[in-house]
């Protein structure tokens, strides 16, 4: 009995080395694929540096949602040959921009911008790699369905400002809404993005989302303040318009001027949608959470009186669309043509014909500069944040003339001197039949109060300081191209007597510049005139007038 209970003892104690052998076998499989893990990532991190640039980005004056100033940013290297890199659409901007990429060995080449895609958070950078000596230059591939819900990511740019920071997360949604960002500023719709809590502050846009692969996954877009989340641009749009420009071709992009939201299934039911049509949709596809509603029509668009609020997208050209990027390749393809769309109203199916909008078409590539003010037609962008109808002069800047006249930034010029000027060349053909010296009523409105135009009047001489331009955009170029209104700009000397006949004057390119100057009425070059610098003499003859009114006292009291 004593052997048999000894045996036993044994053979549990024999079980219980064979139990603590497997669960040490376990912990060191775990911590050998951690180290595993953690080495993949250490590469990989270290082969996606050299692809990964510091953008210093300089705006030189207003433009539609985007103001003068200084900004820094990150960037990715996607086609080294060529010289292509990625980042934001806020980074590149819509208007004029100047630019440096830095590399990790600090060198600094210029970069000019490719393309900005007028709805979705991309624009493309272009750089001369034979500028690049002794970095040795990398690129990125790009990986749009590699992006999985639990998928570890690193987030590797210039966060914070910072030369190169590296921020990890775990991708916890990839149907988020696109974050909105303000009512008077550049927004992203008609796309789904990638969320995580990734911690991404200032700096870190244009970030290339990775995972341990190298796969760039996502594009960091932008944050939460006061949250640790992070959202992403997804990368089939991008993909696209990339492999586009590689072979030389435009970048498509149609419109219907309409905001699509994904709708769930619920509340589907409720704006009318039938049982069989969700059972027919959730068959095609199992995952499939909802579709396609309309949320606004932009006034004037295509879809203007045709869709209306509420409308759920059924077909495109007979076939089933449920997600934004199917929308999207079916207008990309078809601009200029009409499409069938199949919707359901209230409960209502409905066949309607629409004609795609060319979104280039749309997004403003011109402006006007007089008094210092910058005016540009309404973008796509501010039209869908206002309701109001693309094309009406837009008051990026006020500038001297404009500010003097208490017309405020944001304001749509209706009027010169009870001319109607619907449109940019309107008001260009105005402005051209008065002389710079001549007083000018202005009738505006601003979206805020989009009901009530006001009138007001520009003091007199107050548009010669400056000269009147119209700038046009070429992309791939160093600057947009200027060209004066006038072919002789106003001297305030008119020269000597004798002086020889020369030949007459061509319209002659402009210096792009701001009116912040002229308000600070430092010493800017304006095409042939100068502001001198009043302020600063004013301000030295007061002290010395201070300086001596006080020693007249000094002396009055010793006596």
């Amino acid at each position: 009995m004593h052997r048999l209970t000894a045996l036993k003892g044994s053979r549990l104690a024999v079980c219980s080395a064979a139990g603590s052998l497997l669960l040490y076998r376990q912990v060191y499989a775990d911590s050998a694929r951690l180290r595993s893990d953690s080495d993949r990532w250490e590469d990989t991190t270290k082969l996606t540096l050299g692809a990964v640039v510091s953008l210093r980005m300089a705006t030189p004056c207003s433009f539609d949602t985007f103001h003068a100033g200084n900004g820094r940013a990150t960037g990715f290297v996607v086609d080294m040959e060529r010289g292509l890199i990625l980042t934001n659409r806020h980074v590149v901007g819509a208007g004029p921009i100047e630019g440096e990429a830095i590399f990790q060995n600090n060198e600094v080449v210029p970069v000019t911008p490719v393309y900005s895609d007028p709805v979705h958070d991309f624009g493309i950078l272009s750089f001369d790699p034979s500028l690049v000596k002794y970095h040795k230059l990398s690129q990125l591939e790009l990986c749009p369905d590699a992006a999985e819900i639990g998928t570890e990511i690193r987030v590797i740019g210039s966060d914070a400002g910072e030369k190169i920071s590296v921020n990890t997360g775990i991708l916890a949604d990839l149907e988020r809404e696109a974050p909105r960002y303000g009512m008077n500023t550049y927004n992203d719709f008609n796309t789904f993005y990638f969320k995580a809590a990734s911690s991404t502050t200032g700096g870190s846009s244009g970030s290339p989302v990775i995972d341990v692969n190298g796969s760039v996954v996502a594009l960091n877009a932008g944050g939460k303040v006061g949250t640790a989340a992070g959202f992403y641009l997804p990368l089939n749009s991008v993909e696209r318009a990339i492999r586009l420009i590689q072979q030389d071709k435009p970048v498509s992009r149609g419109t219907l001027q309409t905001v699509w939201h994904h709708v769930p299934f619920e509340e589907l039911r409720r704006l009318g949608l039938a049982e069989q049509m969700e059972q027919q949709i959730r068959a095609q596809n199992g995952s499939e959470t909802g579709m396609l509603a309309v949320s606004e029509v932009v006034p004037g668009g295509p879809a203007d009186g045709v869709l209306q609020p509420g409308d759920v997208l059924l077909e495109i050209l007979g076939q089933s669309v449920t997600r934004f990027d199917r929308i999207e390749e079916w207008l990309d393809s078809n601009v200029g043509s009409s499409i069938n769309i199949r919707v359901c109203r209230a409960g209502q199916e409905m066949e309607l014909e629409l004609t795609v909008d060319d979104l280039h078409r749309i997004s403003p590539s011109e402006f006007l500069s007089f008094g210092g003010a910058v005016v540009n037609p309404l973008s796509y962008q501010q039209a869908r944040n206002r309701s109001l109808q693309v094309g009406a002069p837009y008051v990026a800047h006020s500038g001297f003339l404009l500010r003097q006249a208490a017309v405020p930034d944001g304001s749509i010029i209706t009027a010169i001197n009870y001319k109607r000027t619907p449109d940019l060349a309107t008001l260009r053909e105005v402005l051209e039949q008065f002389d710079p010296n001549a007083d000018l009523v202005i009738t505006y409105m601003h979206p805020s109060n989009r009901h009530t135009e006001r009138t007001t009047s520009t003091p007199k001489g107050a548009r010669m300081w400056f000269e009147d331009a119209v700038y046009r955009r070429k992309l791939g170029a160093r600057a947009w191209m200027g060209q004066s209104w006038h072919a002789e700009p106003l001297q305030f000397n008119p020269g000597e007597p004798d002086a020889v006949e020369e030949e007459p004057a061509q319209p002659k390119a402009c210096l792009l510049y701001t009116s912040d100057a002229a308000d600070e009425e430092d010493s800017v070059d304006l095409g042939g005139r100068r502001i001198i610098k009043k302020k600063k003499k004013k301000e030295k003859r007061k002290k010395e007038k201070k300086y001596r009114e006080s020693k007249k006292r000094k002396k009055k009291y010793k006596k």
